[in-house]
């Protein structure tokens, strides 16, 4: 009985592994829409994308984090940076609006990045991608180079109905939009 138990189990195991495995394509290709979208929005907007290396402290006001401006597609040399108001997490990246550059009187440095304001209580902080999904979206790019030069931007997800590459959401519902060969149209 318990040999019973223990191979159903592992059948389970790897039936839940192999849907798993299907479903990481959709994922890949969301996640690099995700920060590909992310890339756009910040060029459009002039917003400065940081990519966090290692957070070393969390306070009540914000937190503290070795960081890299990522220009291009590789992060430049590490900077301190504090977070005003917000708490930052080891991999992940951000777009910021509000970024001053001053010393920093705990670690003696003249350099220090310092996101959001300490004032007003804005976070400077404009849009997130997680570790994970940076992951992934990596993942999916060096498979398919093409899709940097192909994928709309923010507002454009792949077709739920699987007739059209892209279809635009519009926050509650999928329009009629559709995104075939770079070309916009209406199914």
């Amino acid at each position: 009985m318990t040999t019973l138990i223990v191979l159903g189990f592992i059948a389970l195991a790897g039936v839940g592994w192999l849907v798993d495995r299907q479903q990481q394509p959709q994922r890949d290709a969301a996640a690099a829409q995700a920060w590909l979208a992310l890339r756009r929005d910040a060029d459009a907007h002039h917003l400065d994308v940081l990519y966090i290396h290692d957070v070393y402290e969390h306070d009540r006001r914000g937190s503290k984090a070795y960081v890299s401006f990522y220009n291009g597609d590789t992060p430049t040399e590490r900077r301190d940076a504090w977070f005003w108001w917000t708490w930052v997490q080891n991999g992940s990246v951000v777009a910021v609006s509000i970024l001053n550059e001053g010393w920093g009187p705990h670690s003696n440095r003249p350099n220090v990045l310092y996101i959001g304001d300490p004032h007003t209580g804005q976070t400077g902080i404009d849009a997130t991608i997680d570790a994970r999904t940076l992951n992934r979206a990596q993942r999916h790019l060096s498979k398919y180079p093409a899709a940097i030069h192909s994928a709309p931007t923010r507002g454009w997800y792949p077709d739920p109905s699987h007739r059209f590459p892209y279809r635009w959401w519009d926050g509650q519902a999928w329009t009629h939009h559709v995104c075939s060969d770079e070309q916009t149209c209406i199914d």
